[in-house]
């Protein structure tokens, strides 16, 4: 038996890697103008070559296991299929490749082959091809021959089942109505046998998942089941929402408020919480609110709300004003009451902090009292009241060109006022006793001893307690006279005697203030004079003069002779004697 020429390298060339691979009639007759080829080249036969076989149709049938649908054989799994082949009638052997492997031979020719296979696993089509041969040799067929092919489609796969949703969920799978489901089968091989069961189906009440299912079955009685999970939730979810800090008793709050909105939902689960978390509330204003709303899973939506929100950050006003008006000056001299007003434009002044009236008591310029006010949100507010100028003390008036102590001159008086606070407004005198007048400067000419009294007044009312002051003017000096102690002693006179001269002063106006000491004349002299002075309190003065004449020493006296004497200092006759006498200051009152 000739090999076949897939098995043969080709005669001419020699390759390994050239082979003829002919088909149908194609194959035929290539084979067998091969084969003569080979003959002449190898000098192998001398025989003429033989006629080719056929295959005229190839179909499989089916047994158990198998259906025809739809015009196509479907087979699964284990069903039993019968290939039968008709080929010309001088067919000897015929092999079977493809979806199964067959080998058949016969020592007759015949033109009637059945082969028998086992459907296996897997879908899809499934071809096997049939070659025919005259002849074979050693299990294998020769000679030239076409193929034919034929197939069967496994179908080892159920039917889909799928269910239909009324209405449809949600995109999170959620519905939140009741729900009605309609089944459907589908099958891409040898179609639906029965079923869907069920074709209908309903889920009316709250679940979080159940699971429904419908079974199909296709013509070879595969079986395929269809499932889906039906989430419901009809049930709206909650939503509650909490503050922080608390308001006050009041119902207010004076800081920033934390509103904390909480969403929940026991099927489905939330899916959004509008305004959830956090939210801070910093705007002042009275019944304010957060609003949010909650959506579950299923979009079942519930709003809710935290209101009656009253939040007042801003502290009252305060301001304290004096109940009664400042002089002309602006300046108060005794105690100042201040009244108390308090404002508050959002939540109001909470009447329990209303202060009462205050009383500044103190002195200077700038004083001021202090309170407090507190809103009903407990905002305080601390305020000063308005500056007040207070002045208790009087003024002092100094004065100047008098000490209480006589002059002699015209005397001009100052007054300087002084005041520590709201300062001098005026100063006003008046001399003995006339009328008031208003200066702080006058002068005084006439003599006498002058009252001046005198006072000022400050810018805030206070008068000083008038002062008192005197002012002596003396423009007369005072009288100086003398005497003698030696009595009947005149001016002038002599005397060999001490001489006391005592001056007597005299002023009828501010008094003598001092005058000339007794003074005694010891020595001698002729007309001495003694002077005293006499002054009055006012420094005017006046003096005195004594004469005083002294002479203590007595007169001299000579004698002298009218001629020498005779012998020595003695005389011998009768002499004459002459007497003079002399004195230097007095002068002789008589001689003797």
């Amino acid at each position: 038996m000739l090999p076949f020429p897939e098995d043969i390298v080709h005669p001419l060339n020699g390759s390994a890697a050239t082979r003829f691979f002919l088909t149908d009639g194609r194959r035929a007759r290539g084979y067998l103008a091969f084969v003569a080829a080979l003959v002449v080249v190898m000098g192998l036969f001398t025989a003429p070559p033989a006629f080719a076989a056929t295959v005229t149709s190839a179909t499989f049938t089916g047994v158990t296991g198998t259906v025809v649908s739809g015009g196509l054989l479907y087979a699964k799994q284990g069903g039993v299929l019968t290939l039968t082949v008709f080929t010309s009638d001088d067919t000897q052997c015929v092999d079977v490749a493809g979806a199964f492997t067959a080998h058949s031979e016969s020592s007759t020719a015949k033109s009637s082959w059945t082969f028998s296979t086992t459907a296996g696993a897997g879908d899809g089509v499934q071809a096997v091809t049939v070659d025919a041969s005259p002849s074979f040799n050693k299990g294998k067929c020769n000679g030239p021959s076409p193929t034919f092919q034929a197939s069967f489609t496994l179908d080892n796969t159920g039917p889909v089942v799928t269910a239909a949703l009324a209405p449809a969920p949600n995109a999170a799978g959620w519905n939140k109505s009741n729900v009605g489901i309609t089944w459907s089968a589908t099958d891409s091989g040898s179609g639906i046998g029965s079923g869907p069961t069920p074709a209908t189906d309903s889920v009316n009440s709250n679940t979080p998942g159940v699971t429904q299912n419908a079974t199909a079955t296709d013509k070879l009685g595969n079986s395929g089941n269809g499932s889906v999970t039906v989430k419901l939730d009809k049930t709206p979810p909650t939503i509650g929402g909490t503050r922080a800090p608390a308001p006050n008793a009041a119902g207010w709050n004076n800081s920033n408020v934390t509103v904390t909105l909480t969403c929940s939902d026991a099927v489905s689960g939330i899916k959004s919480c509008t305004g959830g978390g956090s939210v801070l509330l910093s705007t002042e204003g009275a019944s304010q609110s957060v609003s949010g709303a909650a959506v579950d899973n299923a979009d079942n939506t519930t709003n809710g709300s935290v209101s009656g929100i009253n939040i007042d950050k801003t502290a009252p006003s305060l301001t304290g004003t004096p109940t009664t008006g400042a002089n002309g000056n602006g300046w108060y001299k005794g105690n100042v009451t201040i009244g108390w007003n308090g404002a508050d434009a959002l939540s109001g002044i909470n009447p329990a902090t209303q202060p009462a009236n205050s009383t500044i008591i103190g002195e200077g310029a700038g004083l001021t009292a202090t309170a407090s006010i507190t809103d009903k949100a407990g905002n305080t507010t601390t305020a000063n009241s308005a500056q007040v100028k207070i002045d208790r003390t009087a003024p002092t008036t100094g004065i100047s060109g008098t000490s209480n102590n006589w002059t002699n001159s015209n005397v001009t008086v100052t007054l300087a006022p002084s005041d520590n606070l709201s300062g001098v407004a005026s100063t006003s005198y008046a001399v003995d006793g006339a009328a008031t007048q208003t200066g702080t400067s006058f002068t005084l000419s006439t003599e006498g001893d002058h009252t001046v009294s005198f006072f000022s007044t400050d810018k805030a009312g206070n008068v000083e307690t008038t002062r008192t002051v005197h002012v002596k003017i003396d423009k007369t000096a005072p009288t100086i006279g003398h005497s003698f102690t030696l009595l009947g002693y005149t001016d002038g006179a002599w005397t060999n005697q001490d001489v006391t001269v005592t001056f007597v002063c005299a002023d009828s106006s501010s008094g003598i203030a001092s005058c000339t000491t007794p003074v005694t004349k010891s020595t001698e002299g002729a007309a001495q004079q003694v002077t005293g002075t006499g002054t009055d309190n006012a420094g005017n003065s006046a003096t005195d003069t004594a004469l005083v004449s002294i002479d203590k020493t007595k007169p001299t006296i000579s004698a002298s002779t009218d001629r020498p004497a005779d012998v020595g200092i003695w005389y011998n006759h009768g002499v004459t004697v002459n007497f003079s006498a002399n004195d230097a200051l007095s002068g002789l009152a008589s001689t003797s």
